[in-house]
């Protein structure tokens, strides 16, 4: 029998404790340390966090400083209820004007293309609204 949303979720966490989730209790163990230094997508990841909240969702992000894939990542899903269906959500969190490094735009690429249903977004502090719209949406419509 294949593991619910919920134990999946709880298994990348024990195996990864550097990552955070949104919307579910953390101890100070595993809370990630202040940065000294914050960076723009930082502020982006916090509206995030709590538009994510508001409407459901539970989610993790990681930032990655090196190669050519670096950004940080987010990751939201929103379980399966008996009023909506569940979704899985994957974006890059980019400063203002970034653009997608190629590395990254090949991953979106393949995302989209090889799993149905997964929902491939690049979000900048500006798209905010649209953000609260997608994360909103019972059902996905597509990114």
């Amino acid at each position: 029998m294949p593991l619910s949303a919920q134990a999946q979720l709880t298994a990348l966490l024990s195996k990864n404790p550097q990552l955070r989730v949104v919307g579910m209790a953390q101890s100070p163990a595993t809370a990630p340390a202040p940065a000294p230094k914050p960076r723009p997508e930082e502020a982006l990841l916090a509206e995030i966090e709590d538009l994510a909240e508001r409407y459901g969702w539970v989610g993790e992000y990681t930032w990655n400083a090196q190669g050519d894939d670096t950004g940080l990542h987010c990751m939201l899903v929103r379980p399966q209820s008996a009023t909506s269906p569940g979704r899985l959500l994957c974006a890059y969190l980019l400063r203002s004007g970034q653009k997608l490094s190629a590395a990254q735009d090949r991953w979106q690429h393949l995302l989209r293309h090889s799993l149905p249903g997964l929902e491939v977004y690049a979000w900048e502090a500006r798209d905010l609204d649209v953000i609260g719209a997608i994360l909103a949406r019972k059902a996905a419509s597509g990114p």
